[in-house]
C-alpha cells in the first residue's frame, strides 16, 4: 500500500491479491484526490473491502460494448425473436448513441434517469421508454451478477409512469351500424 502526490493530487496502489486467471499479482490503483485524507480514507475502504472478499474490479470496458455483446447473445437466448430484434433495434437506434462512450462501471442513475428525460423530450412515448428501462435493467442486473459493476444503476432509476387510459368501445346501436354498413359493402364475413 503506497500513497502518493502526483503533481497536485493524490493516488494510491494497493495489493488485491492473486488473478485466479493468470495467477499474478492483482494490483489496484486510484487517482484524482485533493487531499491526503481522502485517499487514506477511500484506501481503507478499498482495503476492507478487498479483505472481507467483496470487493470487484469494475469492468472498464465500454456500455455500448457491453450491451452490444449481451443482447446478441445472453438476451437472445432467453426471448422470443420479436422480442429479441424490437430490443436490438431500441439499443441500436436509441442506447448505444446516448451512452456512446460511457465505461460500464460509471453510469449512475442520475445518467440513467437523464436518458429518460431526453427520450422523453424527444417526443417518445412513456410506454415506449418504459421498456427502453426494461431492457437496461435487464442488461445492468446480468452484469451485477457477472461482478462487471457494483451497483445496478437502474435500479434506483425513476421510469415514466404510464397512464391507464380507459378504451372507447362502441355502443350497441354503432355496432349495429357497423355491421350494416360492412353488410352493404361485402365486408361482413371478415368482421
Amino acid at each position: 500500500m503506497t500513497i502518493k502526490k502526483v503533481g497536485k493530487l493524490w493516488s494510491f496502489r494497493i495489493e488485491a491479491g492473486i488473478d485466479p486467471k493468470t495467477s499474478n499479482r492483482k494490483q489496484v490503483y486510484r487517482s484524482g484526490f485533493k487531499t491526503k485524507r481522502e485517499a487514506q480514507e477511500e484506501m481503507t475502504k478499498l482495503k476492507n473491502e478487498i479483505d472481507e472478499g467483496i470487493f470487484i474490479e469494475p469492468s472498464k470496458d465500454l456500455f455500448k460494448d457491453y450491451i452490444t455483446s449481451w443482447v446478441n447473445s445472453t438476451y437472445k437466448s432467453e426471448v422470443q425473436i420479436t422480442s429479441f430484434e424490437k430490443a436490438q433495434t431500441i439499443i441500436r437506434v436509441h442506447i448505444v448513441p446516448y451512452f456512446q462512450s460511457t465505461p460500464l462501471a460509471k453510469n449512475t442513475t442520475y445518467d440513467i434517469d437523464q436518458f429518460y428525460a431526453s427520450k422523453l423530450n424527444e417526443g417518445l412515448s412513456n410506454a415506449y421508454v418504459k421498456i427502453m428501462h426494461n431492457i437496461l435493467s435487464k442488461a445492468f442486473q446480468k452484469a451485477l451478477q457477472w461482478e462487471l459493476i457494483k451497483t445496478n444503476p437502474v435500479k434506483e432509476s425513476t421510469p415514466p409512469r404510464i397512464s391507464k387510459t380507459r378504451k372507447q368501445t362502441w355502443t350497441v346501436d354503432e355496432a349495429k351500424i357497423f355491421l350494416e354498413v360492412c353488410e352493404r359493402e361485402n365486408y361482413l364475413i371478415p368482421f
